[in-house]
């Protein structure tokens, strides 16, 4: 299958509000430091540059979006990845059917 990044027209048909059944295509571990250029770098805290994250990237009916959790080893019942474990049974895995939350503005949210 091939994936596209998606246009406004795309985002369009996607209902506001909506939620969608999605799956994992991709799982990567970095830090934002790794992820970003220097300039889109500078809006986040600097004592958060280093911190892992795991950047979930899934597949909505050909639309691509993805997600960052705050990776830990140990990650508690508060936080994104423990919340995503608790919901989905197991750690990030690509295949996982996912539920994901778009907002009014188009915006995606992976179901916590």
């Amino acid at each position: 299958m091939e994936y596209k990044i998606p246009t406004k027209d795309d985002l369009k048909q996607i209902p506001a509000d909506e939620v969608v059944d999605a799956v994992v295509i991709e799982i990567t571990i970095q830090t934002w430091k790794e992820r970003l250029t220097a300039d889109k770098l500078s809006k986040f805290k600097e004592e958060d540059h280093d911190k892992p994250q795991v950047f979930v990237k899934y597949d909505c009916s050909g639309i691509i979006r993805d997600d960052a959790l705050n990776y830990s080893e140990q990650p508690t019942t508060n936080s994104h990845l423990g919340k995503y474990m608790l919901k989905y049974d197991n750690f990030p895995t690509v295949g996982d059917k996912i539920k994901v939350d778009f907002d009014k503005d188009s915006k995606a949210k992976i179901r916590l």
